[in-house]
Parts: structure tokens; sequence; C-alpha cells
């Protein structure tokens, strides 16, 4: 008798659990996990287990000309050429996805170059730049820009290690890293998963802590409309857009900086200009929005960066998306997203004019 009841409660449980995951997956979840109909939900909903910022899209390409992908390219083909060149992480890899994410094919649209994205060899930002320099294929493909991207809170990390402009490497090191692909795939989910009690408990708790006391996804109220979803006055952002604010020191700030001039140097020998393109954080753009305003502090990297001495070009993206908010323009960044939208990819890449 003892097992009879010992087995219903067995089935019951499993019951409830299987039944109760497919109401919040249906109801809540897939949309965050998986999207619909290859439109897909973006980082910071799937990452926040956040569903009232969706903006379900899919990767589309309305635009004349479109990049090439150094994994797709024959290195030992002397005959190939490419204007430009860029190197940078997700933003240079249309980590947003949705329309025309890739923000190079404004560059070949608009400005009619042939545009070749490298990604990072060894996660080395610079010195990859240094080996393409040192060994003759920038000069080979007659390259005349680099576009060095990074996101802002990942920059100090990136820029400030210790430069060697004669580091050089092998044709078989630099053939081999050609090869590399850009991973952005999110994890595989089925509707029995623990990611549904997770945005149960993330959502109570988010009602008594703008990050769920742990989420690694903040959500704060903004003094206006800047989205177009179903709460477009809420801000998603990541934690270390004020997690790395800390990084902008003076100190730091100069070590990128010199190691940037020296990187121009190297190349300007060659007859190329470098170009450093920084994708603002989220946060940056908004947090003067914020109804809050100084919950979380300000960043003030590109107020403080753009002073310094430079022989690159800086982009002031800050300057630019900062701007295209004040003026209303919603969307500049997605929703549910770390990342920025097509709209303020075309905006940066039209205020480059000097590409002509």
């Amino acid at each position: 008798m003892k097992s009879k009841k010992i087995l219903f409660l067995f089935v019951v449980l499993n019951i409830f659990y299987i039944s109760t995951n497919f109401f919040i997956w249906k109801f809540y979840t897939e949309d965050i996990f998986v999207g619909i109909n290859s439109y897909k939900a973006g980082d910071l909903s799937r990452l926040g287990y956040i569903s009232t910022s969706l903006d379900l899209r899919k990767a589309e390409y309305n635009l004349s000309f479109k990049h090439f992908e150094s994994a797709d390219i024959n290195l030992t083909d002397k005959s190939q050429y490419f204007d430009l060149i860029t190197i940078g992480d997700s933003f240079s890899n249309a980590g947003g996805g949705g329309l025309n994410g890739y923000y190079q094919d404004y560059i070949a649209t608009l400005y009619g170059k042939k545009v070749l994205n490298i990604q990072p060899f060894d996660g080395d930002y610079l010195n990859t730049i240094v080996i393409l320099a040192n060994s003759g294929i920038l000069e080979r493909m007659k390259t005349k820009v680099v576009i060095l991207e990074s996101v802002e809170r990942a920059f100090i990390e990136r820029m400030t290690p210790q430069l060697n402009t004669d580091k050089n490497q092998t044709i078989e090191y630099i053939k081999l890293n050609f090869k590399n692909k850009y991973i952005n795939e999110s994890p595989e989910y089925t509707f029995l998963n623990d990611g549904n009690y997770k945005f149960i408990l993330t959502n109570i708790l988010r009602k008594f802590s703008d990050n769920s006391f742990n989420n690694i996804v903040y959500k704060v109220p903004l003094k206006g409309t800047f989205f177009n979803v179903s709460h477009p006055n809420d801000l998603l952002f990541y934690k270390d857009d004020i997690k790395n604010m800390k990084k902008y020191n003076v100190a730091n700030l100069n070590q990128a900086n010199n190691n940037l001039n020296k990187l121009a140097h190297l190349l300007n020998k060659s007859h190329i200009k470098l170009i450093v393109l920084v994708g603002p954080n989220k946060y940056t753009i908004y947090s003067d929005f914020l109804i809050q305003k100084n919950k979380y502090g300000r960043s003030e990297f590109f107020e403080d960066y753009v002073q310094l001495p430079k022989d690159y070009v800086f982009v002031n993206t800050k300057a630019i998306l900062h701007s295209a908010v004040l003026n209303g323009e919603k969307d500049i960044y997605y929703a549910d997203d770390t990342h920025w939208s097509y709209k303020a990819s075309s905006l940066v890449i039209k205020s480059m004019n000097y590409l002509k």
C-alpha cells in the first residue's frame, strides 16, 4: 500500500513538473530562449529572463554590397585586394542580429569600398594588426584603412597590454587564424529546462532589486519612451557596463592611447590609416535619461578619451548616438540586447564620410 502511495505521489509530482514547465514555456520563455520562425530575441532578454522588452528579429539585408569574411577567402591568392580591414568583437560580427547587422556593409555600400572582416588572432586585438602589418599581408592586399573596434566595457582590457610592434608570425599561423569564424550561438532549449523556474524567481526578485540581487542584467526605468516594445521606457543593460567604469582611470586611458599611437605609426609606414571605433555601452547612451539619474554613476570614457593626443582617427560614437537619442530617435540600441541596431551603425558610418 505504501509503495502505491509513493508511486502515485511520484506521478503527480511529475505531471505537475511537466505541466508547469510547459505552461511557463508557452506563455513566457519560449520566445526568449528560442524565438519564432527564425525571429530571435536579444541577449539581455535571454540572460535576464525578461519578456517585456522583446524585440524579435531575424537577419535580413537590403544593402547593395556586402563585406567579405577572412574565413571565405584564399589568403594565397595574391590578386585579391581589400581597401579596408575590420577587426573587432560582436559589434563587428552582427551580434545584435536584425536588419543589416554588419556595419561593414554600410561602408561597402555607401563608399564603394571592398571590406574584409578578420577575427582577432587568439583574442589579441592589437597584435593581430601588428602581425598583419609586419607580415606584409596588408600591403599585398593594398589595404588603405584598418578599423579596430571594441565595445566600451572591454576597451581597457584589450588595448592596454604591453605592445610589441616587432611581433610577427609564420604564414601558416596567419592562414590558420584567417579561417576562424565568429560564433554567435545561444544554448539550445526544450520546454523542460531550469530557465523556466529561473524566469519566475528572477522576475519576483526584480521587484525588489534592479538586477534581482545577482543577475547579470539590470532593468531600470527611463523618463521617456526609447524603444518600440511593450515596455518602451525600460532600460536593460549588462552588469559590466557599470562595473568596468572604474577602469577608466587616467593611467589606463593613457596606456591604451599610447599603444594605439604606436600601432598607428607602424601602419603609417605602409601608408595605412588606423581608425578606432568604440561601441558605447548601452548604459552609456541612455544613462542621462534614467529616472534615478545618478544611481549607478555616469561613464566619462568618451569625454576623457577624446582629449588625448592621437595619431589615428577616433570616432566619437557616443556623441553621434546620444545626439540621435536626444532628438527622439527610438531603437538606437535594441531594447532587449547589448548591441546597437542598424540605425546606430548606419549613423556612425555616415558620419565617417572621409572614407570616400
